[in-house]
C-alpha cells in the first residue's frame, strides 16, 4: 500500500520537479567519484579551491548527504505532504546548499580555465548545474509560500 502511494506521489509530481529529481544523480555520482579516487584533487587545478575547504572524503559525504536528503524530501513532499508540511523547506535547503557547492566547483573550473589549466567546457557544465539548483531553490520556496497561503486560508475554516 505504501509503495503504491509513494509511486503515485512521484508520478504526480515528477514533471513539476523534474530538475530536482535529475540533480540527485550528479550529487550521488560526485560522492562516488570523491570517495573512490585517491588524489583527485591533487591531479586537477580546477579542484584546488575545493581542496582548501575540505578533503575529497568530506566532499563525498556532503554530496551523498545532499543527494539522499533531497531524495527523501522529494518522496515525502510528493507523497506525504499532509503529514510533513516542512518538506518544501527541506527541498529548498538542499537546493541552496547544492547551488553553493556547484557554484564553488564552477568558480574553481572558471579560474583554472582562465589560467589555462582546464577546459572551458567544465565551467559550462558546472555553471549549468548551479543555475538549475538556483531554479530549484526558487521553486521549492515558492511551494513554501503556496503552502503557507493555503494554510492561512484553511485556518479559519476548522472551527
Amino acid at each position: 500500500m505504501v509503495i503504491l502511494r509513494v509511486a503515485d506521489g512521484i508520478y504526480r509530481h515528477f514533471g513539476t520537479r523534474a530538475s530536482e529529481w535529475i540533480m540527485v544523480w550528479p550529487l550521488i555520482a560526485w560522492s562516488w567519484a570523491m570517495t573512490s579516487a585517491d588524489g583527485l584533487f591533487d591531479n586537477s587545478a580546477a579542484f584546488a579551491m575545493l581542496s582548501r575547504i575540505a578533503s575529497e572524503q568530506t566532499w563525498g559525504v556532503i554530496c551523498v548527504g545532499l543527494g539522499l536528503g533531497r531524495l527523501f524530501a522529494l518522496i515525502v513532499n510528493g507523497t506525504f505532504q499532509d503529514r510533513f508540511p516542512y518538506s518544501p523547506h527541506l527541498r529548498g535547503l538542499t537546493s541552496v546548499i547544492s547551488a553553493m557547492f556547484w557554484g564553488q566547483v564552477a568558480l574553481g573550473t572558471f579560474v583554472a580555465w582562465q589560467q589555462g589549466d582546464a577546459l572551458g567546457t567544465a565551467f559550462a557544465m558546472y555553471s549549468t548545474a548551479t543555475f538549475f539548483e538556483l531554479l530549484n531553490t526558487f521553486r521549492a520556496f515558492a511551494d513554501v509560500g503556496a503552502t503557507r497561503r493555503e494554510g492561512n486560508r484553511n485556518a479559519g475554516t476548522s472551527i
